[in-house]
């Protein structure tokens, strides 16, 4: 079973950009990206959205990413 990774950063095309890298690493698979910290909190609410491994950018609008940090 892969190991499921989710992106958080409010850069798009970053965020599209690591995500390609990660699809082609075996035994990683990307759940989902998310602009902020906030969105990553509303998505991890349903337990089947709960990743393996969350790549967090520190500098985001709304929810950046030291307040995510701590909530996880």
């Amino acid at each position: 079973m892969p190991a499921t990774v989710v992106i958080v950063d409010d850069h798009l095309l970053i965020a599209k950009a690591i995500a390609s890298i990660i699809h082609d690493l075996p035994g990683y698979k990307v759940l989902y990206e998310c602009e902020n910290g906030k969105v990553l909190t509303e998505k991890m609410a349903v337990p089947a959205n709960i990743p393996t491994v969350v790549l967090l950018d520190i500098s985001m609008p709304v929810m950046d990413g030291f307040e995510t940090a701590a909530w996880l």
